[in-house]
């Protein structure tokens, strides 16, 4: 990876100008249709939205007006909410369309000062474009308009972004590199009933790592009715199975909120051999590593006999031997392929899965430390 020092961070290659600039030109695209006819006025949000806006006008084909204000929330690298004073702003907006320009939305918090702002002198309406949105961080309902790359919780820097003022000027955006290297980050593998659940509890606390189940965060997104929620929860109702896609988008909002975390452990994630790949993707993203992925291996006549014996006392209607053989099925189907996966890229390492429990973790332990 093409890394930069900016003052005393280093910052790694995130997105090449070639792609910023095709993002820019979908955006000037949509706009051209939008506007047509309407002699929008721009008020583009200084000092970071030069470069943007810059590169938009280039491919702007309706007749428009500019103006710049400036108007910052941010301080370092960490935002402050703090809104200062609208300057700028020598326009008459009674009746205008107005479309504010900003390089980068995060919470929000900005902006809904500055399109209230702006509805307060009666303008027609208020749009909204932004080279770069996160989606994850923002905090309010209203619609951002024109979005050119949506990303995570990155701290980034170059193509006008700046850190303490430093980096405006790079080409190219570029992401904050933290130690995340020294996270320890395991995904606990198990076909049926070989007790991943009871080890997972174990070592998120022996290990003190954020635990990500996808089946756990996927209820919580539903009870916090978040967007994202609301949309699983339409899915679930009618049937129907959670995309990769959108579990994917909430496993990365459960990374970006707990980068501060000693690292993850992922349980019943990923499932497919496409998951896996996301989730190098997303790893990348996050300047993350694997540290290993733990296959707990148990015979699978001791599996029959441990969720028969678990079923005269659990009430889970999955455990009975034709269920119990059909999810053994599905495990080798699906999953045996996840494993092959890792296998090829050296990070699988099989842990003996029989025994006491506390023998079973032992077992993991060692070849957690090891590693």
């Amino acid at each position: 990876m093409k890394t930069v020092k900016v003052l005393d961070k280093e910052f790694g290659l995130y997105i090449p100008q070639e792609k910023i600039e095709a993002n820019i030109q979908k955006v000037a695209d949509r706009i051209n249709r939008d506007l047509e006819g309407m002699n929008p006025l721009f008020l583009v949000v200084l000092n970071g939205a030069f470069m943007f806006a810059s590169e938009l006008f280039k491919r702007l084909t309706i007749p428009c007006e500019i103006s710049f204000v400036k108007l910052s929330s941010y301080a370092g690298t960490e935002t402050t909410n703090v809104v200062r004073e609208l300057i700028g702003l020598d326009h008459p907006l009674d009746g205008r369309h107005v479309v504010i320009v900003e390089d980068i939305v995060d919470t929000g918090h900005t902006l809904r000062y500055t399109t209230q702002k702006l509805r307060d002198l009666k303008a027609a309406d208020v749009r909204i474009a932004t080279l770069f949105f996160k989606p994850n961080n923002f905090q309010y309902t209203y619609p951002v308009d024109y979005i050119g790359i949506e990303i995570g919780n990155e701290f980034i820097v170059g193509y006008g972004l700046d850190y303490d003022q430093q980096g405006r000027n790079l080409p190219d955006i570029y992401k904050i590199l933290e130690n995340n290297k020294n996270m320890q980050n395991i995904i606990l593998f198990g076909p049926p009933g070989a007790g991943k659940g009871t080890q997972s509890q174990f070592l998120r606390e022996k290990y003190n790592l954020t635990y990500i189940s996808t089946g756990e965060i996927l209820r919580e997104e539903i009870a916090a009715e978040s967007e994202l929620g609301l949309q699983v929860k339409e899915i679930i109702s009618q049937g129907n199975l959670v995309s990769d896609e959108i579990v994917a988008k909430i496993i990365e909002k459960k990374l970006s909120e707990n980068m501060s975390s000693a690292g993850f452990l992922f349980d019943g994630y990923p499932r497919t051999v496409r998951q896996a790949e996301i989730l190098d993707e997303m790893m990348e993203k996050f300047s993350m590593t694997l540290t290993g992925v733990l296959s707990l291996e148990v015979p699978e006549e001791l599996l029959i006999e441990r969720m028969l014996e678990r079923g005269k006392t659990s009430g889970r209607a999955d455990d009975n031997l034709d269920s119990i053989k059909h999810r053994f099925v599905e495990y080798e189907a699906k999953t045996r392929p996840v494993l092959d996966y890792y296998e090829a890229k050296g990070n699988l390492h099989p842990v003996n899965g029989v025994g006491e429990i506390p023998q079973i973790f032992e077992n993991l332990c060692k070849v957690i430390d090891a590693l």
